[in-house]
């Protein structure tokens, strides 16, 4: 099975550095030395950094009411002074989309980061998940090259090879493929499951996930969520009210039973934390389960990078029920073979898929379909 030209690593970003068009390229270096007003289309992490590399003269943002944000002036995209150039930021979710909404702003000139990094690299360091990528492609490249590998299907082949090359060089253009399909998110046409089987639904969050699940699956045994986040589980609970056979557990998945701290304000991204200022139990689904753990038929999991240690927790619920597994593993480059080898030394026969659901870095699943 040939591999993505992506394995090699310096040979994928030279020919990166080498596809600047020369309209951006010019948009770019005018950008650098101040030819014209300086923007930044989001506000997040990305834009700070670059914040931090340039002065710039504020941040576009058409949904913000606050006039200002980290110091910079908010603007409205049709609100720009003629001929700025803005720098598209957004990395996470929607960078394809943020491009188009760029784009409709005919008089303006733009860019993505990813452009600025090529220019100046000396000057504009890569995003935190580029970087990291990069250094577990360097470091861990083997294990990698045995999970592409081991990739069941074309499609996900093709969803590695995309969403890698995104994340080694941040360039929006791998990923025009794809779009934002939460809805579909752990649902695959590749996964079938027996009635009567439970779902074990470990980061509930709002509750919309084990919604989506008793709509495709009405002939499951339970439905078993898992939400430490007090400002999550109201709605949750809320949400879940109408469906049956449905047990809410207000704490935690690990690889045993203990007291950590939360960061439990940030929504979707509530995630266990050192600096997180809450209190949550947590346990081995193993031990939660009990007897019951046989009857496991679907295991979603997304704990904002804590699901190695929950997938250690469910190491006989795996051993023993052999149930679909949906992870999500793009919180850090190195979960994509962590979780992959951790399963996989557990039980090899599962098939192995890739998906990604949104346009950005974010909300990649491994999937491990029973084999038999």
């Amino acid at each position: 099975m040939a591999s993505p030209e992506l394995f090699d690593v310096a040979g994928f970003l030279s020919g990166s550095a080498a596809a600047l068009s020369p309209a951006k390229r010019l948009a770019a270096e005018d950008f650098v030395h101040g030819r014209a007003p300086r923007y930044a289309l989001g506000r997040n992490e990305v834009t700070r950094q670059l914040a931090d590399a340039i002065a710039l003269d504020g941040v576009v943002d058409d949904y913000c009411s606050e006039s200002a944000w980290c110091g910079l002036p908010v603007r409205r995209g049709e609100d720009l002074p003629a001929g700025a150039i803005v720098v598209n930021t957004a990395v996470s979710i929607r960078p394809v989309s943020a491009g188009r909404r760029l784009d409709a702003l005919s008089t303006r000139r733009w860019i993505d980061y990813a452009e600025l990094m090529r220019l100046a690299p000396d000057t504009f360091s890569p995003p935190r998940f580029v970087a990291e990528t990069r250094l577990a492609f360097q470091e861990h490249g083997e294990a990698f090259r045995r999970l592409y590998a081991r990739l069941a299907d074309e499609a996900s082949r093709q969803c590695f090879t995309d969403v890698f090359q995104y994340r080694l060089d941040a360039d929006p253009a791998h990923m025009r493929n794809y779009r934002c399909r939460e809805d579909e998110q752990y649902f695959e046409p590749f996964l079938t499951l027996a009635a009567g089987r439970d779902f074990i639904d470990a980061g509930g969050y709002d509750g919309q996930t084990s919604v989506e699940f008793a709509a495709r699956y009405p002939h499951y045994g339970s439905i078993q969520v898992f939400e430490p986040s007090q400002a999550n589980l109201q709605r949750l609970t809320a949400r879940l009210a109408a469906l049956r056979d449905v047990r809410i557990h207000p704490l935690g998945l690990s690889d045993k039973a203990e007291e950590l701290c939360f960061a439990g304000s940030s929504g979707s991204a509530s995630r266990i934390s050192e600096e997180g200022g809450e209190r949550i139990q947590v346990d081995c689904l193993d031990n939660l389960l009990g007897a019951d753990r046989r009857a496991a038929g679907f295991i979603k999991m997304d704990l904002e990078g804590w699901e190695l240690k929950a997938l250690a927790g469910a190491r006989q619920t795996i051993l023993e029920a052999h149930p679909i597994l949906a992870i999500g593993a793009y919180h850090h480059p190195l979960d994509f073979v962590r979780i992959a080898d951790y399963v996989l030394g557990l039980r090899d026969d599962y098939h192995v898929h890739l998906r990604h659901y949104t346009e950005g870095w974010s909300e990649t699943v491994l999937y491990f379909a029973p084999a038999t």
